[in-house]
């Protein structure tokens, strides 16, 4: 798992096929191919 912090979110890589992007306000955003 990775994660990145750029102005104040942060990026997680989930099982290598997911994205998450966690904003600063606590919600949560998931995009992949699937999705």
């Amino acid at each position: 798992m990775a994660s990145n912090t750029t102005g104040g979110r942060e990026t997680f890589d989930v099982g290598g096929e997911l994205t998450v992007n966690r904003l600063g306000f606590g919600a949560m955003r998931v995009t992949g191919e699937d999705i």
